[in-house]
Formats: C-alpha cells, sequence, structure tokens
C-alpha cells in the first residue's frame, strides 16, 4: 500500500473588511513528504494575486524544488484587466504584480472588470541546461473565450498558432465548433478539429481532419 504525505502553508491571507470577502492568500508552499520519516520529497511556492475582488486567487508565479532546494522549473503567469462585455486583444506589457488595465475601468471596488490571462512563461531546469517556453492568449470575445492562441515552443520550428470558434447562440456562446492549429513559421494547417451539438448543448459529434481527405468521426 503506497502512501503520501502533503502539507500545506499559507501566509498574509487578505479579508476585505468593506466587501466583507476573503480574497485568498498571497502564497501557498506545498510540501510532498515522506510519511514515515517525514522526509521533504519535493515541494512548490506559489503566489497569487489577492488585492482586490477581480484579480482574488489569480496565480502569479509557481516555482517547484526538490529535496535539495534545487529550482526546478518557474512558471510567470500574466494578465490584463478589461472592461467586460467587450472583444479585447491582449497587451502584453503587463507584469504579474503590476497587471494592465484597460482606460476608464474606475476604482476597483466602484466598477465591473474581467480578469483576462494573456501570457505564461515557464522555465524548465535540469543540470547546467533551461528550456523556455512562453503562451500567448492573443484575442478574445466579449464574453471571455480565448479566439487565438499562440504556443512559441522551445524553437521557430516548434511555434504553432490555434484559432477558435464558437456557437452564436446566446445559451451555449462559450462552446467551440471548430479548432484549427497552424504551424507559426509557415501557416501549414497541422491540426482541425469540428464540433456539433444539440439543442441542450450536449456534444453529439466530432470530427478530427487528420490528413487530406481523411478523417475520424465520433458520434455520441
Amino acid at each position: 500500500k503506497s502512501m503520501s504525505l502533503t502539507t500545506f502553508t499559507y501566509e498574509n491571507g487578505k479579508y476585505d473588511r468593506r466587501n466583507r470577502t476573503f480574497y485568498g492568500f498571497e502564497k501557498v508552499v506545498t510540501e510532498v513528504r515522506n510519511p514515515q520519516t517525514q522526509a521533504k520529497l519535493r515541494y512548490s511556492v506559489q503566489k497569487f494575486l489577492n488585492d482586490s475582488f477581480y484579480t482574488q486567487g489569480a496565480l502569479i508565479e509557481q516555482r517547484s524544488y526538490d529535496a535539495n532546494d534545487q529550482l526546478l522549473a518557474v512558471q510567470s503567469n500574466f494578465y490584463n484587466l478589461v472592461k467586460p462585455d467587450l472583444a479585447h486583444t491582449a497587451n502584453f506589457n503587463t507584469g504579474s504584480n503590476h497587471l494592465y488595465q484597460a482606460s476608464g475601468l474606475g476604482e476597483m471596488d466602484r466598477t465591473r472588470a474581467s480578469l483576462l490571462l494573456v501570457k505564461t512563461a515557464t522555465t524548465e531546469y535540469e543540470g547546467n541546461q533551461s528550456r523556455n517556453l512562453v503562451k500567448h492568449f492573443k484575442s478574445f470575445d466579449k464574453i471571455g473565450n480565448i479566439l487565438t492562441y499562440e504556443d512559441l515552443g522551445s524553437s521557430n520550428s516548434d511555434a504553432y498558432l490555434a484559432s477558435i470558434t464558437y456557437k452564436t447562440d446566446a445559451v451555449y456562446q462559450r462552446l467551440p465548433i471548430n479548432i484549427e492549429i497552424r504551424a507559426k513559421s509557415t501557416n501549414e494547417l497541422l491540426k482541425k478539429r469540428t464540433a456539433q451539438y444539440n439543442n441542450k448543448g450536449s456534444l453529439t459529434q466530432s470530427v478530427v481532419y487528420l490528413e487530406t481527405n481523411k478523417t475520424n468521426r465520433v458520434q455520441y
């Protein structure tokens, strides 16, 4: 029987007395330990935004370490705080702690806003080598659906672009109906998937386009 022990440490919680709302903790340390010896096997340190109602719980950084405190990976997340009910093109000139805010938002406790994840940057470490991975979420529709997505990969030949379209009816406008993935360098179509739904929003058919004149069709 395999057993494990996970412990959590929380720091800098914030409670908004005016709104009577807890905005979460700024830092969480998660440790995986040997349940018999209590020896630390690995751990992660997460940092969150908790300065306002709209940013509460947003992960801005995660660092992963081994038992010897050797850094294994760092992931940073970047956000835009924008007006709701409007389409948005991502602004990548934004920091983890000082995120981009659309003009005209007003005071945070007297306005409406939407928080959108626009970029992730990950660095993975192994020995004396490292690998950087960056993903861009480039554009959004008025309800926050991602329309275009870019994965820069580890090299230019490994980068790709994704475009997504959704149902247009008001009830099920978050359901994707077409996804295309293309090579960034050549615009070659690498993969395509379409979907159909019934009037209750349940998936009835998906089609994956494998190559020229070949598809994999699944009906539900």
